[in-house]
């Protein structure tokens, strides 16, 4: 993408910044004006005199510090769009040949476009992530409430004397008991699912935490 910045000052210098086109390098270039009123143009601040190279060097410092801020809050490529929306305004009202800007505009769209994919692809792959999350909190709610059904009928029964249980009811708690034992071993598969092989899966393949929230 291609943008201007002018850094006006009330010394002698005045810098022009401008970023490249999408799939063009990052280039700079400083409009530096001597004492005696000769014109320098530089990709360079080594060319400038040091107290304007360090104020210069300062200032694209911050502006890098602003823009990871706004990556870390909107994300790289929510960035990058807004930038990139932003420059096809710019281009609109410009004073460019009609080719220049067509092919600016063409260079931006794609930029757009590949946006747009990578934003598909993280979209899909969040979808898988969140479908597994509900999968596993469903499975490990719907494990806990069969758990701790089974076991208050165990319990119904467990709780009477012998000699007060109706026919079948020894049985039963027997096959309760066994359910439990069974159950148990499911809930731990869940809790073991939910909290540690999703998070683990997840943390090696890169996911964002908020994926799984």
């Amino acid at each position: 993408m291609r943008r201007a910045a002018w850094l006006l000052s009330a010394l002698v210098a005045l810098p022009v910044v401008l970023v490249a086109a999408p799939g063009d390098a990052q280039a700079q270039v400083y409009k530096y004006t001597k004492g005696d009123g000769t014109v320098i143009y530089t990709d360079k601040l080594s060319d400038l005199p040091p107290q304007r190279r360090a104020h210069y060097a300062k200032l694209e410092e911050e502006a890098a510090e602003r823009r990871r801020a706004q990556e870390n809050m909107l994300g790289k490529d929510e960035v990058a769009r807004r930038e990139a929306e932003a420059e096809k305004k710019r281009l609109a009202d410009a004073k460019l040949a009609a080719e220049e800007r067509a092919k600016r505009m063409a260079e931006i769209d794609a930029l757009l476009q590949d946006i747009d994919r990578r934003q598909a692809e993280r979209d899909k792959k969040r979808g898988y992530w969140q479908e597994r999350l509900k999968k596993a909190n469903e499975t490990l709610a719907e494990k806990l409430n069969e758990f701790r059904k089974t076991q208050e009928a165990y319990n119904a029964i467990a709780i009477k004397p012998a000699f007060t249980l109706f026919p079948g009811e020894a049985e039963q708690m027997e096959k309760l008991k066994a359910a439990l034992v069974k159950l148990e071993a499911e809930v731990d598969a869940a809790i073991q699912e939910r909290w540690v092989n999703l998070p683990e899966d997840a943390r090696k393949a890169g996911v964002p935490p908020g994926w799984l929230r």
